[in-house]
C-alpha cells in the first residue's frame, strides 16, 4: 500500500488529496514545534527520499508541490531540524544549474526564487531560530552558495523577465541577511547587480524601472562602495522610491542630500514631495538638515506660509538660493494631501524636541496639525497644483 508521501509524489494525484496531505504535514509541523523528534518519525529517511525524487523528477508540477512544502517547513520548523543533512540536502539543494538559468517554466522558476527569498528572510531567521542553539545563519549561505550565485546571475541577465519582482525580493532579503556576502556575490559577477558604471553611465536622467525597484528596496549598507556616485541618481518623480528609501539611512542620505534643494523638491508632484518629506521626517539627521538647510520647504508644504515660501525662507544659505514661485491658494479640498501633511508633522514634532531653538516651529506645527485634523485648512497652492496636473494628463 502506497504511503502518503508516495501518493503526494504522483503527478496524477487529485488536488483535493494533495491538499489533505498538506494539511496533515501542517499538523506534523505544529507538533514538531513542541517535540522535534515527532518530525523524524514522520519524515523518515525513506519518506524524505521520496520527496527528493519529486525534486529530481523534472516534472514542474511535482517540483512546485515540493517547493511549497519546503517553504512551509522552513517557515515553521526550527532551523536545527531543517539543517539536518538528511532534510536539507534532499529538500533544499538544487544541483541542476538549468533549474535557475535555463528554466522557461516561470511558475516553477518563481517558486524556486521564492524559496530562496524565504530562506534568506532575516526577520524570519530570527523568529524561527532557537536562541539556545546559537544557530549560525552562515550555514545556509555556505550550503546554498552555488544557488545564490545562480540567482544573482539570473537577475543580471533577466531584467525584463517575468521573475524580476521575485528576484528583487530575494536580493532585498539577502542584502539584509548578510550585506557582506551580498557584495561578495556582486563582485564575483563583476558588479553586475550594482556598479559605479551603472549609476554614472551618461549621468542617467532616468534609471530603468527594474533598478529603481531594486535600489528602493535594498539594504543601503550594501551601497557603501558606491557612495560617491549615489548623488548621480537625480531627484525626480521617477526616482522618488529610491529617495524615500535612502533618506531614512544616514550614509546614503549624506551622499544625496546635495540633491535635496528647494527647487528640486518643488519640481516633484505635491504628493511625491510630501512622501519624500514623510521619509525625511523619520530620522534625526535628516530632520536637522530639513530645519537648518531648507526650512522654506516646511513653510511651503506644511505651514502654508506663502510669503515665506515664495522668498526662500529665513536662512540665506546655498540651498535656499532656489527662489520659489508664489503659491496661489485654492478652495478645493484634498483629503489625501492633508493626511500626508499630518503624518509629516507628527513625525517632525516627535523629533524636533531633540533640536535646540525650534520651539516656535513646534508651536506652529502643532497649530497647523490641529487645523488639518479639524478640516479647517484645505486648498493651498499644493492642491491647486495637483488639480492642474490631474486635468492636464
Amino acid at each position: 500500500m502506497a504511503s502518503i508521501f508516495q501518493i503526494f509524489a504522483l503527478t496524477a494525484t487529485d488536488i483535493n488529496v494533495t491538499s489533505a496531505i498538506e494539511k496533515f504535514f501542517g499538523h506534523v509541523v505544529s507538533l514538531t514545534k513542541q517535540d522535534s523528534s515527532i518530525f523524524y518519525k514522520i519524515f523518515t529517511e525513506a519518506n524524505v527520499r521520496t520527496l527528493f525524487d519529486m525534486k529530481s523528477s523534472g516534472d514542474s508540477v511535482l517540483i512546485t508541490r515540493l517547493v511549497d512544502l519546503a517553504i512551509k517547513l522552513f517557515t515553521e520548523v526550527p532551523n536545527t531540524v531543517i539543517a539536518n543533512k538528511m532534510v536539507f540536502d534532499n529538500l533544499y539543494l538544487f544541483a541542476n544549474k538549468k533549474d535557475f538559468l535555463q528554466n522557461d517554466d516561470f511558475f516553477y522558476l518563481n517558486k524556486l526564487i521564492n524559496l530562496h527569498a524565504v530562506i534568506f528572510d532575516n526577520t524570519l531567521f530570527e523568529h524561527i531560530s532557537n536562541s539556545e542553539t546559537n544557530f549560525d545563519k552562515q550555514y545556509f549561505i555556505t550550503k546554498l552558495n552555488s544557488q545564490i550565485s545562480h540567482l544573482f546571475q539570473l537577475y543580471a541577465t533577466a531584467v525584463d523577465s517575468y521573475s524580476i519582482n521575485e528576484l528583487t525580493v530575494f536580493l532585498t532579503n539577502f542584502s539584509y541577511y548578510s550585506p557582506l556576502d551580498f557584495n561578495t556575490f556582486n563582485q564575483k559577477l563583476q558588479h553586475a547587480i550594482i556598479s559605479n558604471d551603472l549609476l554614472t553611465r551618461n549621468n542617467p536622467a532616468q534609471l530603468p524601472n527594474h533598478l529603481v525597484l531594486l535600489l528602493s528596496k535594498l539594504n543601503p549598507s550594501v551601497l557603501e562602495p558606491y557612495n560617491l556616485t549615489l548623488s548621480n541618481v537625480l531627484l525626480t518623480n521617477h526616482h522618488l522610491p529610491i529617495y524615500a528609501q535612502w533618506t531614512t539611512f544616514e550614509t546614503p542620505f549624506h551622499s544625496v542630500k546635495q540633491n535635496l534643494t528647494i527647487s528640486k523638491i518643488n519640481n516633484l508632484t505635491p504628493t511625491n514631495a510630501l512622501v519624500l518629506l514623510r521619509s525625511i521626517a523619520t530620522q534625526q539627521f535628516s530632520v536637522s538638515y530639513l530645519v537648518n538647510e531648507i526650512p522654506a520647504i516646511l513653510d511651503m508644504y506644511l505651514l502654508n506660509n506663502n510669503d515665506t515660501a515664495s522668498n526662500g525662507g529665513g536662512n540665506n544659505n546655498n540651498n535656499n538660493d532656489d527662489a520659489l514661485d508664489p503659491i496661489d491658494f485654492a478652495t478645493q479640498k484634498n483629503y489625501h494631501l492633508n493626511q500626508l501633511r499630518i503624518e509629516v508633522i507628527d513625525n517632525l514634532i516627535a523629533l524636533l524636541s531633540k533640536i535646540s531653538n525650534v520651539d516656535v516651529l513646534i508651536r506652529e506645527l502643532k497649530a497647523q496639525r490641529a487645523k488639518l485634523a479639524s478640516g479647517d485648512v484645505y486648498g493651498t497652492g499644493l492642491e491647486a497644483k495637483a488639480i492642474v496636473e490631474s486635468t492636464s494628463t
